[in-house]
């Protein structure tokens, strides 16, 4: 079993190739489980706009990344298969074993 996860900052365009990437696994046969959404890690980043003396002027900024999983059963001949997959840049991806 193995356990792919998509990561991105952009929502639209990793629900795009989610449900591409399903498309894919549906048309050469594969056994998986997916797409599974899990909720958006939020970074909150606090920046001092004026250092020396007003300490209640801050800039507050935030990075929302959403995750998607898909487990699908493999052989090490289909591998090559789910690599040869093509991403935008956006797109970051991750490969686990179960």
């Amino acid at each position: 079993m193995l356990k792919i996860c998509f990561y991105s900052l952009f929502p639209k365009v990793l629900n795009f190739y989610s449900i591409k990437f399903c498309n894919f696994l549906k048309k050469k046969l594969f056994f998986f489980s997916g797409p599974i959404s899990t909720p958006k890690k939020i970074k909150k980043i606090i920046l001092l706009s004026s250092p020396h003396v007003d300490k209640n002027a801050r800039e507050q900024y935030e990075i929302r990344i959403k995750k998607v999983i898909f487990l699908v059963a493999v052989n090490k001949k289909k591998i090559e298969y789910i690599l040869n997959f093509n991403l935008p840049s956006s797109i970051k991806v991750t490969f686990n074993d179960k």
